[in-house]
């Protein structure tokens, strides 16, 4: 037996006669431990005493305590697990009318529920026959549910573009009528840090959106008639619009000032950003975000820790020397052309979309022609932003969780071309923050205007037109630490990774398992690891225990384990074996 087998009873001999491990010890404890993680009970749907089939797990969390542990399920159902021998507790049928999407305990007994019904429901874990209560208010599929403890605010995220909050406290006979506090197009997760001093908000548009120094209560107010969507497709063109230079003091302002994280690996053009989690303590965002070419998929891992303001002239001078140094493709970096046609006087191409509306009807990103596809393995390949924007309803590659490319209708785009400057964009019919509506936008089923591959010939031409820094517009910090690339199995669905309770580990969902990724082979905590560039995650261990896709994994708050749910019903729980 090798020395290093003593290191955990060196550790508990220690804490017995009341001294602390060292930080090396400390490290090697955690490396073993994570190391040992076997899967030591499974829950499969046929093994039920009723035979009833849940259909796929979709979500898990944990009580605070991890004593107990909740599935959401595809068939509108609730499963209760015991954490530590993977037995069925209680379960709820027919919970939702639809998917259930999500789930977040509040505290040691109570948690909320949110659905493709457009709900979002309380539950006592002590009754599940009936709800505590039911919100309505979002007008197409709940995705996400926060839980802001100090405020006793729910607040929930839609594919609606709607980010609700609900006060759990507030009874009355009069129906409750929810704060809008945000809305953006596209809109996938919003997270709330730890600390509740920051909202992170994912899109299936290729970029992040923080929002620093949260307040709740004046959100709607102080973003009111921001369009993110909007403004980041002039920061790509780095042309100006009057309109939108107005709103620049939403990135400089101290109070819900609004930040984008836009840089992503060499390689990966990001588009949907489908999965989001933070840090357990608020230094980082871990998300996965499907290829621009469907090919792949990439768990990439950005600090989101709000930094000290920089004075504006220093800011000025060293933004494009900090974007060309940074060693990964960011946002703002552009390709030059020196080719007749890219420096003619082309047409500026912008296309827009409804991005609320039908959300079901969505297409998938045409082909690139052969002659402008880039290699996923290509380091030299461009970045998400030299890609146009052509998404429809929100989504660039396909509606996700419930699409299937078999029901995919033929919409094609409405198109505006200028010679000089941006177009004002057509928008869409939902109502802003103040309840002004946009207005109204023409969507074309079934009529070609123009091919697909001609609008990739003609954008891939205008996307490397050389274009310096408009100083006008607000430029995004490179933010990206670490990244992995995964394979994209299971296609339309989203992988929901997470962290583990001390931060070392990401638990990432890989084919019909899961991998732990941890910043370095040693599992050292970032703050001891920060890189000074962009790192690949050092892979830790691999299980392969399901028979189908993994979408959802879940670390305890407490415990050394984690449980992970495939879309067949399994669910396996993984503890070590030392």
């Amino acid at each position: 037996m090798g020395s290093d087998d003593f290191v955990p009873w060196r550790w508990l001999q220690k804490r017995e006669l009341g001294n602390k491990p060292n930080y090396d010890e400390k490290t090697s404890i955690y490396n073993q431990l994570y190391l040992s993680l076997q899967v030591v009970n499974t829950f499969e749907p046929h093994k039920t005493t009723n035979h009833s089939h849940h259909g796929g797990i979709f979500n898990f969390d944990y009580s605070t305590d991890g004593s107990l542990l909740v599935a959401a399920c595809e068939k509108q159902s609730i499963l209760m697990f015991d954490p530590f021998n993977g037995k069925l507790i209680d379960s709820k049928d027919e919970a939702h009318e639809d998917c259930v999407n999500c789930v977040r305990f509040l505290d040691t007994r109570v948690f909320a529920t949110c659905s493709d019904d457009t709900t979002v429901a309380l539950w006592d874990a002590r009754y599940l026959k009936q709800k505590i209560r039911t919100f309505h208010g979002h007008s197409n599929w709940v995705k996400n549910i926060e839980y802001a403890s100090g405020l006793g605010l729910l607040v929930t995220s839609g594919f609606d573009g709607s980010i609700f909050t609900w006060d759990i406290n507030s009874y009355s006979n009069e129906e409750y009528v929810p704060n809008k506090v945000f809305h953006t197009g596209a809109l996938m997760r919003s997270k709330l840090s730890p600390d509740n001093s920051q909202l992170i908000i994912s899109t299936a548009v290729g970029y992040l959106i923080i929002i620093h120094n949260l307040d709740l209560h004046t959100l709607a107010e102080d973003l009111n008639g921001f369009k993110p969507t909007l403004y980041r497709q002039m920061q790509i063109s780095q042309l100006d619009n009057s309109m939108l230079i107005e709103y620049n003091h939403v990135f400089e302002r101290t109070r819900n000032r609004v930040e984008f994280i836009s840089d992503f690996p060499k390689g990966n053009q990001a588009e949907v950003i489908s999965s989001l989690q933070i840090h357990p303590l608020g230094w980082c965002a871990v998300s996965r975000n499907t290829n621009a070419k469907e090919k792949s998929e990439w768990t990439c891992v950005h600090d989101i820790q709000t930094l000290p303001k920089p004075d504006k002239e220093d800011s000025d001078s060293s933004s494009d020397k900090d974007l060309s140094e940074a060693s990964c493709s960011t946002a703002d970096s552009v390709q030059t052309d020196s080719s007749p046609a890219a420096q003619s006087n082309g047409p500026h191409l912008d296309i827009y979309v409804n991005s609320y509306e039908n959300l079901g009807h969505a297409i998938t990103r045409p082909r690139v022609p052969q002659d402008v596809e880039d290699d996923d393995d290509d380091v030299d390949s461009q970045s998400s932003d030299e890609f146009p924007l052509i998404t429809v309803n929100g989504f660039g590659s396909y509606d996700l969780i419930h699409f299937r490319r078999a029901n995919n209708p033929t919409v094609s785009l409405s198109l505006q071309t200028s010679n000089s400057s941006v177009s004002e964009p057509a928008r869409s019919d939902e109502p802003n923050v103040d309840g002004t509506p946009d207005p109204p936008f023409h969507l074309h089923n079934n009529i070609s205007l123009i091919p697909f591959q001609d609008i990739f010939k003609t954008s891939s031409l205008l996307r490397r037109r050389p274009r310096k820094k408009n100083k006008n517009v607000c430029q995004n910090r490179p933010r990206l630490l670490a990244f992995a690339r995964e394979p994209n199995v299971g296609r339309g669905f989203i992988k929901e990774l997470c962290f583990s309770a001390d931060g070392r580990l990401i638990c990432s969902p890989f084919g019909n398992g899961v991998r732990l990724l941890a910043f370095d082979p040693s599992c050292r905590e970032l703050c001891d690891n920060v890189p000074t560039s962009p790192v690949q995650l050092y892979e830790l261990g691999s299980s392969i225990s399901h028979s189908d896709v993994v979408v959802t994994t879940k670390f305890s708050p407490v415990h050394c384990l984690y449980v992970s749910g495939c879309l067949s019903g399994k669910v396996a729980f993984n503890q070590p074996r030392l």
